[in-house]
């Protein structure tokens, strides 16, 4: 999702685990007391994908760089953004975040068929804006980012976006089109990163829809949009495994349709994997709308109770993050909010008892 010029920053956050609460009369958040907080999958034993995305603490999107993108082509300055530097990633990583996401958009910068080359400048740049972060001592995220269909809202423009699922959906030749250029981007991408360790990860792609986030043809086709996502999350991991190297165990990100977390819960299928616990789940929370959007709310929730009216929607939010957990976290499978937003308060918020969580938090 572009990030709006008036939004202060999009972080994201690795959940290794999310404890089940509830609010009280006061709306202050506590666990629920028939729950547990395991910081293990299923079987009991250390989870090496739980453990691994405790690690990854909270984050920091390089948003509109790397992932800008004019008329077709993506341009790191395009949306006005200097271009990265070491500073910037130094400065985050003493800010006190242990990970960065860079969305990267790939899109005039990918050769014809049969090869789909990925442009050598284009490339060795990702490499090296990662690099700042290997350097900095941030683990970081690298994804295929807007080239997606849906990315564009002007229609005359659409074409630009390769990663077409309401098309793959439609006509299966067109989805076996569509996997022969994915699978040959993702072959390239793992092959230049092979050799690089656990502080890289990968993230197949990013809110990959028909345009209409999450309103549209989804939800009368008959799953076939949900069907062909799976497929596609199916063969990236496929392709990054089978170049070997540190590949071979490297973690991926899988995000579900459009990222959005109920969705996700109702129709990702988690990738078949040589490598056990190595998949994470990727979503995107802007909820609600109004103060991580928009912007008509620079509060929200029991701290913010005198600004936003309906203080349901925090209810609502606590739940997502349950649905999430009792999906994937407590099967032994991590989830990250790849991307969230936030405001500056127009009024200071003091630390009370009523704005805090309990000793068992909601924890990321």
């Amino acid at each position: 999702m572009k990030t709006l010029k008036s939004l202060i920053a999009t972080f994201c956050l690795a959940m290794s685990f999310i404890t089940t609460t509830a609010c009280d009369s006061n709306n202050t958040l506590l666990p629920d007391a028939g729950t547990t907080t395991p910081s293990t999958g299923n079987t009991g034993n250390k989870n090496e994908a739980i453990e691994f995305a405790k690690s990854m603490g909270v984050g920091w999107n390089l948003g509109n760089n790397l992932d800008a993108h004019i008329d077709g082509i993506s341009i790191e300055t395009g949306w006005g953004n200097p271009k990265a530097t070491q500073k910037v990633f130094d400065a985050v990583k003493k800010a006190g975040f242990s990970t960065v996401r860079i969305p990267v958009t790939w899109i005039g910068h990918i050769d014809k068929a049969p090869s789909y080359r990925i442009d050598k400048a284009w490339l060795d740049r990702v490499a090296e804006v990662a690099g700042y972060a290997k350097k900095a001592g941030l683990k970081c995220i690298i994804n295929i980012h807007h080239d997606g269909f849906g990315a564009e809202t002007d229609p005359a423009k659409q074409g630009y976006f390769w990663l077409d699922l309401a098309a793959a959906a439609k006509d299966e030749k067109k989805n076996h089109e569509i996997q022969q250029k994915l699978a040959m981007v993702w072959m390239q991408i793992a092959n230049r990163f092979q050799n690089e360790g656990e502080w890289l990860i990968f993230e197949t792609m990013n809110e990959i829809q028909d345009g209409k986030w999450g309103s549209g043809a989804n939800l009368t086709d008959g799953g076939q949009q949900y069907r062909v996502l799976n497929e596609w999350n199916q063969l990236c991991v496929d392709i990054i495994r089978s170049t070997g190297g540190q590949n071979k165990t490297r973690y991926i990100g899988v995000p579900g349709y459009v990222c959005q977390p109920g969705l996700t819960c109702d129709y990702l299928a988690i990738p078949e994997d040589e490598t056990p616990n190595r998949i994470l789940v990727a979503v995107h929370m802007y909820d609600p709308w109004d103060y991580a959007g928009s912007g008509k709310y620079s509060e929200w929730g029991h701290a913010g109770k005198d600004v936003v009216p309906d203080k349901a929607d925090e209810i609502v939010y606590v739940n997502t993050l349950n649905r999430l957990y009792n999906k994937f976290v407590r099967k032994g499978i991590p989830v990250y909010l790849g991307e969230y937003a936030v405001f500056t308060a127009t009024t200071p918020v003091p630390r009370t008892s009523a704005s805090t969580t309990s000793s068992t938090p909601l924890r990321p």
